[in-house]
């Protein structure tokens, strides 16, 4: 096994068992974080653990499933879907929130990581359909 499958194993438990913290463990402390949600990106482990953090929040019965990796030197791409239920309010980054529509989504997501030396992420950029995402909340069109 490589420190990237073992990171992706590792990230894949932590996100289906809904542990923040084990989430964040995944990062390096300085990791930077490209997300679609997040306008200005995430700065540090802490930073990621506070949008994580949201997320978990607003969703339950989170079900992440692998669809494949490709790997190259200390870059990986790991390509996901994401299902789960919309609970509790979404908190925007603005500080708007979305009231709960209890509707399932099903998202498709590929994160782009770099690992540093010890295997963690040090820096993440997340792609989705963000649009798809909001239209299956009910909050399009």
């Amino acid at each position: 096994m490589t420190a990237f499958t073992d990171l992706t194993d590792h990230l894949l438990k932590a996100y289906n068992s809904g542990d923040v913290d084990l989430v964040a463990a995944c990062y390096a402390e300085g990791a930077t974080q490209e997300h679609p949600f997040f306008p200005n990106g995430n700065r540090g482990r802490d930073a990621i653990r506070q949008a994580e953090n949201g997320m978990f929040a607003a969703f339950s019965e989170i079900d992440w499933k692998l669809v494949r990796t490709i790997e190259q030197g200390d870059w990986g791409v790991i390509e996901t879907v994401v299902a789960a239920t919309n609970t509790s309010d979404l908190p925007l980054p603005d500080g708007n929130v979305v009231p709960a529509t209890n509707k399932r989504v099903s998202i498709p997501l590929v994160n782009v990581v770099r690992l540093d030396g010890d295997g963690d992420i040090a820096e993440e950029r997340r792609y989705m359909d963000v649009a798809g995402f909001m239209g299956q909340l009910g909050l399009l069109g």
